[in-house]
């Protein structure tokens, strides 16, 4: 089953900040989860509501995935050393972000 990938304008940002042959390797992964949305190597992030990482060289992709809806929404590229400190904040806005995203797919 193939699954709508989005990536949110604050994970755009973050690969616009990337070196050129960065942006192309990151993107390539992020569009890879829409066949496979949970690749051998990804992980779930213990203690957040179902947000996942996959490791990429120094980069982590943070993602959350709807089953339901069938769609990957990619939240955050960063550089290890920085990706997690603010995941928490993150987590507090997974629940609104699904929420979101299953009225606007919901919409005729």
């Amino acid at each position: 089953m193939a699954y709508r990938v989005e990536i949110l304008a604050a994970a755009q940002k973050d690969i616009r900040a990337l070196r050129k042959p960065d942006q192309r390797r990151v993107v390539d992964v992020i569009e890879a989860l829409g066949s496979d949305p949970r690749p051998q190597g990804c992980k779930k992030l213990r203690g957040l509501e179902s947000l996942y990482r996959i490791r990429l060289g120094q980069y982590r992709i943070i993602y959350t995935v709807s089953d339901t809806k069938t769609i990957v929404l990619a939240l955050r590229v960063r550089h290890c050393r920085d990706v997690y400190d603010h995941l928490q904040d993150l987590n507090r806005h997974v629940r609104d972000i699904q929420a979101l995203l299953d009225k606007t797919l919901d919409q005729p």
